[in-house]
This record gives C-alpha cells, structure tokens and sequence, in this order.
C-alpha cells in the first residue's frame, strides 16, 4: 500500500489549526494511510511546539505528527522543508486556513495503487458561508494534454504528488504569489508525467477575505507585481513547447487584467510594459481562446506594448 505524507506550512493562523487537525484525524478513521503529516512553523510568533503539542494531542492522529520550526522564511522555504523531511510515497500540500474532507484519505487511497506521478482531485471553494463544488473532467493525461486543457488553476492542495517525481522540483524562496504555479508548471514542462484527475471533492478551500491577495495596499502591490515578474521570468526558463507558453501568456494577460481589478496607480503598466518588454515577455502572441473579452482585452495589451 502507499503511504502519503502531508506537508503544512504555518504562519499566523492559529485559530484554524484545530479546525484542521480534527478533519484530518475524521479522515484518517475512514483509511490509514498517514504515514505523516510534516508541520513547519514558519516563525510564527503566537505558537511554540508546547502550544501546537497541546492542542493535537488529543487526537489519534498525533503520532505521525512531525513539528518543525523555522526561522521566518516565507511560505516557499516552508514547503520545501517539509518536502525535505517527507517519507511517504506520496505528498499533499494542504494549507492551514483550509479543512479536508470526510473521506478524502478514502479516495485518494482507491487511486493512488494505480502508482501515476499526480493525482488531482475537485474542491469546494468556499466563501463565507457559501460551499461552491468545483467540478473536474476526469481522464489520464500526459504532462502536456495537462497543460493544453488547463484552466490555470496550478493549484497544491488539490493535487497528490508521487514523492519520487518531486525530485530536484523545489519551491523559489522568497516567492509570495502563484509559487504554485510555478512549481507545477516547471514540474509539468522538465519531466513526461501522467496525471490522473478523479472527479471527486478531498478539500475545502477557504477564500479568506483577509488574505494577502484580497488586502492589498501600496507595498503589497509592489510585492505582488514584482514576485509575478519574478514568477513569469521564471516559467521562461523551462519552455520547451507551445503549450507551456500558452499557460505563461495567460498568466501575463491575468497580471494586466489584476492591474485593473485591484486599482493599481497607472505608473505600474508602464514599467510592466518596459520589463516584459526587454524580456521578451510581450507580445502574448501563445495564448489561444475563444472568449470575445480575452481576446479584446489581449489585443489593447499587445497594442500598448509597442509604445514602451
């Protein structure tokens, strides 16, 4: 039987971890196959390994339970220490504000025997109080009909990793925004994967209208242009074919759109115009849709583009 370890990455979040850990001990009753969950406290001042220990050992579940604790690094360097210490033969990314499923364990043991590098699974997404249950076209994909049929959700928490296929894959320190896109796609583009997608919800996702994206004032708006350069430069690196092209051209087009959506000052298009500009980042010239909007809006980008 495989085993699967469960990798957290924390930080000031603490009023959730109960939350947490119980959905994951409910979960571990329907299937044993924790082999463990790898907690990594990034520095966060308002827990100790005391606290945490005193809070999850009233569950059965606290035996596999791993803490580890670094200095303040960023929720990156948090991931990749878990994926240092993680022994399973398959990994799960989940985060702290989040909850699992009754019987998720239950379904991700039918189908990880059948032993495929990814297994991605749907969600709810919930807002408030509102659940919404996000719907997924089952099949068996290689890495680049994966990345053809995408809809850029690179999500972590609703995918399980073959522990052996993450290997040399590692997360950009520092990197605060669509780490997990990158790290997907980097992943997806350097190796011939299989990944299986199985219609079947494992995860509440929890929209947390206090998140860094959703509170955004002047610094972290510099912070979220500059990490998604950073991010986009990044993808560059590993295109190899049209396909992930297509997904690093879409995302550039999502940056623009967040421009508008977010209020940013019009100063920030113009030094985005020049840096992806003298990058080789614009023109988007790879992504193809048939939505009247996205390309309208793709046409102006491309037009403005010549003007910096």
């Amino acid at each position: 039987m495989n085993l699967l370890s469960i990798i957290i990455p924390y930080y000031k979040n603490i009023d959730n971890i109960d939350v947490l850990f119980a959905s994951l001990n409910k979960a571990s009753k329907y299937n044993r196959i924790l082999k463990q969950i790898v907690f990594v406290n990034d520095g966060s001042p308002d827990i100790s390994e005391k606290i945490f220990k005193d809070m999850i050992n009233k569950y059965e579940i606290a035996d596999v339970v791993k803490y580890i604790e670094i200095d303040n690094s960023g929720v990156s360097v948090a991931r990749n220490v878990g994926l240092e210490r993680a022994v399973g033969d398959y990994v799960w990314f989940i985060d702290s504000d989040d909850v699992i499923l009754d019987k998720s364990l239950l379904y991700i043991n039918e189908v990880i025997s059948l032993d495929y590098d990814i297994f991605e699974f749907s969600y709810f997404s919930k807002l408030k109080s509102t659940n919404k249950l996000i719907d997924l076209k089952e099949g068996l994909y290689s890495g680049n009909e994966y990345l053809d049929m995408s809809d850029g959700r690179f999500y972590l928490w609703n995918k399980i990793y073959k522990r052996t296929a993450l290997v040399n894959n590692k997360f950009i320190a520092g990197l605060r925004n669509i780490e997990d896109f990158v790290f997907n796609v980097s992943l997806l583009s350097r190796h011939d994967l299989n990944i299986k997608v199985v219609n079947k919800p494992i995860y509440v996702y929890v929209d947390n209208i206090d998140s860094f994206s959703r509170n955004i004032d002047s610094n972290k708006k510099d912070i979220l242009y500059l990490d998604t350069l950073i991010a986009h430069c990044e993808i560059e690196k590993f295109i190899k074919n049209e396909k992930v092209k297509n997904c690093l051209d879409k995302s550039i087009l999502g940056l623009f759109f967040s421009f508008i959506n977010l209020r940013y000052h019009p100063r920030y298009f113009g030094i985005a115009f020049r840096e992806y500009n003298k990058r080789g980042l614009l023109p988007i010239i790879n992504y193809k849709t048939n939505n009247i909007k996205e390309m309208l809006f793709m046409s102006i980008i491309n037009l403005i583009s010549k003007f910096y």
